[in-house]
Parts: structure tokens; C-alpha cells; sequence
């Protein structure tokens, strides 16, 4: 999932090449063949990506800013299916939406 937020921090080689390992399910063989370099070289792409990705978060918090916005969003949803008031509802989407 970090992959969707910090890829575009990446090198377009490196962004193409966790792509193809992670959400492709290639191979390091394979996309050694296709990238004309080494395993190691490919295993040394992704995990200087992953590294990257997890200090990105550490600073910038999107993922996490995300993940929390995505439940309140669920929550309200649920109360609003349960036949809370809609207004109770929406006081409390903006309260969350100023603590952002």
C-alpha cells in the first residue's frame, strides 16, 4: 500500500521495478532478464525502495493520514445505516475533518 502513495518518489526504473516484483508477482529472475541486470541487482532495487517508502512514512504520515480518514469514513457510514441522525453525523465528519 506504501507503494500507491511514495512510488512517484521513486526513479521510474525503481518504481517499475518494485511494480513488477510486488503487484506483478515477477519474479527476481525475471525481471532481471527483462531489466538486463543481475538478481542482486534487482534485490537491491526493492529494498532500497521499501527502505525509502517506510522513511517517507515516517516523516510524512500519508498512509497512516489516510488509513484514519478511510475508518472515520466507515464509522460514519455504519452510524448513519443504523439510523443515526444525519446531522450528529456530520457534526462529527467536520470535527474530523478540522482536526486534519
Amino acid at each position: 500500500m506504501l507503494y500507491d502513495f511514495y512510488a512517484p518518489m521513486l526513479s521510474d526504473r525503481a518504481a517499475e521495478i518494485v511494480n513488477l516484483y510486488y503487484n506483478q508477482d515477477m519474479s527476481l529472475s525475471e525481471i532481471a532478464a527483462v531489466y538486463m541486470i543481475t538478481k542482486q541487482g534487482v534485490k537491491d532495487y526493492i529494498d532500497k525502495s521499501v527502505k525509502t517508502f517506510y522513511e517517507l512514512e515516517d516523516k510524512l504520515r500519508l498512509f497512516e493520514r489516510y488509513r484514519a480518514t478511510v475508518d472515520k469514513l466507515n464509522e460514519c457510514a455504519a452510524r448513519l445505516k443504523a439510523g443515526e441522525q444525519g446531522l450528529a453525523v456530520a457534526a462529527e465528519i467536520d470535527k474530523f475533518l478540522k482536526e486534519l
